[in-house]
């Protein structure tokens, strides 16, 4: 029976090498990644539509803007070839050095959590609504190619040296009493697991260090909290001042969308400073999209912002903000 089995199909093969060859090849062409990646112009997202809780309902709309990445397969670099809104480029000018593009995507991530815990924290202090910081969630978010260590990206530290990681400031104080070739022995939490970690103490730039980035992302604890519902698929800070101005609207009994649909980008700090982006152009061009009537952005990315409505003859509204609450003077003037 195995004999028939194989003969038959090595028959089968023989009489449909071109076809099956054909197929191989249409496989290999649409699933194989090149090293580049394509980035176009996004959309909106509606942050009310993700909020849940006891909010105070708006006639307009604050909304997210984003750029669209797509995978660099041979059919969509040829499309991006063709279309003078797609760009090409390279994962190296995407990753940092001595990160892979699955680090990248984790710490493009835990930036996206710490701007959302911001944003909370920032639009429920405006509201003076007592917001408090509890305890910190410190990630490994990057590790420099000279670092000695097995430590992950996306660890988080719970202990280290048989102390609690509580701040970033402890931690570094740490360091600078340590020796160079000094073993740090770490507990970290990875996928909901617990691991031992070691990282022995380098010099860097004149500097002791372990050779590792990592970010803080506060639990933000306030009083009748309302939540938002994120995507799998959603990372960066650069939505920081949108999710703020969204969260406040909701908090708060004034509507400050004044009826309008308004878009914007920037990163957002604890003490309400707004920053810089990358991707403006494609963000702004999925606003005009998308119809939005008020484009947010820090004054890093204003003026660019401006000459690309002036060139592609965008109708919409430029609105330049360095700080939390300039934001909110703007939109303000809004009638």
């Amino acid at each position: 029976m195995f004999n028939k089995l194989y003969t038959n199909t090595k028959k089968y093969i023989k009489g449909n090498i071109v076809f099956l060859l054909i197929i191989l090849l249409y496989v290999l062409i649409v699933n194989v990644k090149l090293p580049f990646s394509i980035e176009s112009p996004g959309g909106l997202i509606n942050i009310n539509d993700r909020l849940s809780g006891n909010i105070y309902n708006s006639k307009g709309s604050i909304n997210l803007t984003y750029v669209t990445v797509r995978d660099g397969t041979i059919p969509n670099l040829i499309i991006a070839a063709l279309n003078k809104d797609w760009d090409i480029i390279s994962n190296n000018n995407i990753k940092l050095d001595n990160e892979t593009m699955q680090e990248s995507l984790i710490r493009s991530r835990l930036e996206y959590d710490a701007s959302v815990n911001s944003s909370y924290y920032v639009a429920y202090n405006y509201a003076n609504l007592d917001p408090k910081i509890l305890d910190s969630n410190i990630y490994v978010e990057y590790i420099l190619e000279e670092a000695n260590t097995d430590i992950q990206v996306g660890d988080k530290i719970i202990e280290f040296d048989d102390r609690k990681m509580n701040n970033i400031t402890d931690f570094y104080s740490y360091i600078q009493n340590l020796n160079i070739g000094d073993e740090v022995k770490f507990i970290v939490e990875n996928n909901k697991k617990h691991y031992k970690r070691t990282a022995n103490i380098i010099e860097y730039e004149g500097n002791k260090m372990i050779g590792i980035t990592i970010i803080n992302i506060p639990n933000i604890e306030v009083e009748n909290k309302i939540t938002y519902k994120s995507e799998d698929n959603e990372n960066g800070p650069s939505g920081g001042l949108m999710f703020t101005l969204s969260i406040y609207n909701a908090i708060t009994e004034y509507d400050i969308t004044n009826g309008y649909k308004i878009s914007g980008t920037g990163t957002i700090n604890m003490d309400g400073t707004i920053g810089i982006i990358g991707g403006v152009k494609y963000k702004l061009a999925g606003a005009v999209k998308k119809n939005a009537d008020i484009f947010i952005a820090p004054s890093e990315n204003y003026e660019e912002a401006l000459e690309l409505k002036k060139k592609n003859k965008y109708d919409i509204k430029i609105v330049k903000a360095d700080t939390f609450e300039e934001a909110l003077e703007e939109l303000k003037k809004l009638k």
